[in-house]
């Protein structure tokens, strides 16, 4: 009985294998913010769309009844509760989302080989370590002198892709946020995609 090969793989499906095979152990993750915070000021969807339910349901259930007026109050109410629920995430900033926004800024500044920038947003005492570091960490004229001469478009190092594919924040003690984010950077050399997993400690009065 003759043998049907098998289709061959396309280069889309070879690569995309391959960048399940290039893929990194995750390290353990760091603790979850309380709920209250975690719900009202930086994911407030779930009780919003609960607020809204709430109050349709009630309106079509009193409107039903024949009592148009007090579901229409009700679900006035459930809709000033929500608007004060955006209106408050939208006002308070906790100090994840500060540290966030400052890993955006410090990954895209990279990645793009901007030393200016990470000079500009590092504190006078930041420290880098890696394998190749002195035991006191690369200071941040180091920093930013590395990332200027390697990242730069015409770089060894240069990033033609980069991507946060996971983020993960914690306050800690001494007003100290910890973060550890997966970043995946692709060279316009290779096109293979590049995983590794950052540590960063920021400090919540100016989350540098």
């Amino acid at each position: 009985m003759p043998l049907t090969p098998h289709s061959p793989l396309t280069l889309a499906q070879q690569l995309g294998n391959l960048n399940q095979v290039l893929d990194i152990p995750s390290p353990p993750p760091l603790p979850q913010p309380p709920a209250l915070e975690r719900y009202l000021f930086e994911q407030p969807w779930m009780p919003l769309a609960a607020i809204i339910l709430v109050g349709l349901v009630c309106f079509f259930a009193l409107n039903h009844r024949g009592q148009a007026r007090k579901g229409g109050i009700f679900a006035g109410v459930c809709l000033m509760l929500a608007g004060g629920l955006v209106a408050l995430a939208t006002l308070v900033e906790t100090p994840r989302e500060r540290a966030r926004t400052a890993t955006d800024v410090l990954i895209g500044a990279v990645a793009t080989g901007a030393g200016d920038t990470l000079r500009r947003e590092l504190t006078p005492d930041a420290r880098v370590f890696h394998a190749r570091a002195p035991a006191a960490g690369g200071s941040r004229d180091e920093i930013a002198d590395f990332v200027s001469r390697h990242f730069a478009p015409t770089g060894m190092y240069r990033v033609s892709e980069s991507k946060i594919e996971q983020f993960q924040a914690a306050a800690l003690q001494g007003g100290r946020v910890q973060v550890q984010v997966k970043v995946r950077v692709t060279s316009p050399a290779a096109q293979l995609p590049v995983r590794a997993w950052l540590r960063l400690d920021f400090t919540t009065d100016d989350t540098k």
